[in-house]
């Protein structure tokens, strides 16, 4: 009965051994992942200090002919400048602007390219907005 109970506890004692390493191990490799995805964010927090909102959706649906893009950043001194290659821009302000869609219906597609200046640093920025609007607007 002794014997058994020892050997009992042996295999208890290596099991529970086992159990542990794994999640050591485990915890060691969680850890990991969560700094190295933190890490990630941080650095695509500081490559990108802007933030541009459009209602892209509308847009391409036909649903609206012109929306208002605005910038967003705690950048204090900065600058943009905006084009597009087939709509236009319009009411351009200290961060935002307006955006319509090409009167000529035949143009399916168009892209919005905002080029945007930190100018504590110098740092610039491009950011280039594609559009693909729906077929003709159904009436």
């Amino acid at each position: 009965m002794k014997k058994t109970v020892l050997v009992f506890m042996i295999l208890v004692t290596m099991l529970t051994g086992c159990n542990n390493a794994k999640t050591s191990s485990n915890e060691t490799i969680n850890e990991t992942n969560i700094s190295e995805t933190a890490e990630i964010s941080e650095e695509a927090r500081e490559r990108t200090p802007f933030e541009v909102l459009i209602d892209k959706p509308s847009l391409e649906s036909g649903k609206e002919k012109e929306t208002t893009v605005i910038i967003v950043t705690d950048i204090k001194d900065w600058d943009y400048t905006v084009s597009s290659e087939n709509g236009k821009i319009s009411n351009k302000e200290e961060n935002s602007f307006v955006y319509a869609v090409p009167k000529d219906e035949s143009e399916r597609e168009d892209t919005i390219t905002i080029q945007l200046s930190d100018n504590e640093n110098g740092t610039s920025y491009e950011y280039t907005i594609p559009l693909i609007f729906a077929n003709s607007i159904l009436q």
